[in-house]
């Protein structure tokens, strides 16, 4: 039985998801096929997670990170959660592709300060070049020199490739 998860702590979606296939298909039939979840939005608002044991509100004291991070690093405790249950997917899913990458915009800099240089990234002829990396920052650039330099100095991997990086039209 393929389930989507909506809203719920882990255990309170597992019981009823196993409930539902009992009923239907017997137990152990129960495949996620998504989740929907605002809660882990919310949460990360106030610098908080979720995890297999509940909330965790230690990220309420890491100012380094964003909310988009905090959401992720929920995300990647509830799969844990769902794959501990036997239940997350081995395969995509029908549904799998239905959510794509979304690449970082102009809109997602918190700083008007190029990661390298220091200058303002808005009062350059282009708008600003925007990365964002796999550890979760999304930086600025006033120039493509800076951004490559940065990267290269810091050795920052992109979170998807190039796919990752908001280059600024001429």
């Amino acid at each position: 039985m393929r389930t989507l998860i909506v809203g719920g702590y882990g255990s309170v979606g597992h019981t009823i998801a196993e409930e539902l296939a009992t009923a239907s298909e017997g137990p152990g039939s129960v495949i996620v096929a998504g989740l929907d979840w605002n809660g882990l939005h919310r949460g990360a608002q106030f610098g908080e997670f979720w995890t297999g044991n509940g909330w965790d509100d230690s990220g309420r004291d890491a100012d380094h990170l964003t909310v988009r991070t905090t959401v992720r690093h929920g995300l990647s405790h509830v799969r844990s959660f769902w794959e501990s249950q036997g239940v997350w997917p081995g395969r995509p899913t029908e549904n799998a592709g239905q959510i794509q990458y979304q690449p970082p915009t102009p809109a997602d800099l918190h700083s008007s300060a190029c990661a390298e240089c220091e200058d303002d990234v808005w009062t350059g002829s282009r708008d600003p070049f925007v990365a964002e990396y796999d550890t979760g920052d999304v930086c600025g650039y006033c120039c493509y020199e800076c951004y490559f330099t940065h990267r290269t100095q810091n050795h920052l991997e992109e979170v998807m490739g190039e796919a990752s990086v908001y280059i600024p039209p001429k």
